[in-house]
C-alpha cells in the first residue's frame, strides 16, 4: 500500500509507515490526501475474498475519525480494494474476546 501511495505523488503525499515505530497509533499508514487537502489514516488488512479483521481499537479509532479513516485490504494476488467510509459497513460486531487464564488454577 506504501508503494501504491508514492507511486502516485500527484494524488498522495507526506506518506508514512505508522506502524513500525507507533503499534498503539490503531491505523497503519498516513497521507496526505492532495485533492481533499486533508490527512488520512489507513488501516491495510489481509482479505481473504469473504472476510477481514477488525480490532476493536481500531474500529473505534476508525468511527471516531471516520472522515479520515479508510482501511485498505489486500488480497492474495495483491489487488488493493480501498474502504473510504468504515461507516458505510454497517453495524460491526465483535467476533474475538480474549481471555486470560491460569490453567493448573482450573485443572480436573
Amino acid at each position: 500500500i506504501k508503494k501504491y501511495l508514492l507511486s502516485k505523488p500527484d494524488l498522495y503525499s507526506k506518506v508514512e509507515l505508522i506502524a513500525k515505530t507507533n503499534e498503539s497509533a490503531h491505523y497503519d499508514i498516513k497521507y496526505y490526501d492532495n485533492k481533499a487537502n486533508e490527512m488520512k489514516y489507513i488501516e491495510s488488512k489481509y482479505y481473504n475474498g469473504f472476510s477481514f479483521d477488525l480490532s476493536e481499537p481500531e474500529r473505534e479509532f476508525g468511527s471516531k475519525n471516520a472522515e479520515q479513516y479508510e482501511i485498505w485490504l489486500v488480497n492474495k494476488h495483491s489487488k488493493i480494494f480501498a474502504i473510504k467510509n468504515i461507516n458505510k459497513l454497517g453495524r460491526l460486531m465483535p467476533l474475538k474476546y480474549r481471555v486470560k487464564i491460569k490453567l493448573k488454577e482450573y485443572a480436573v
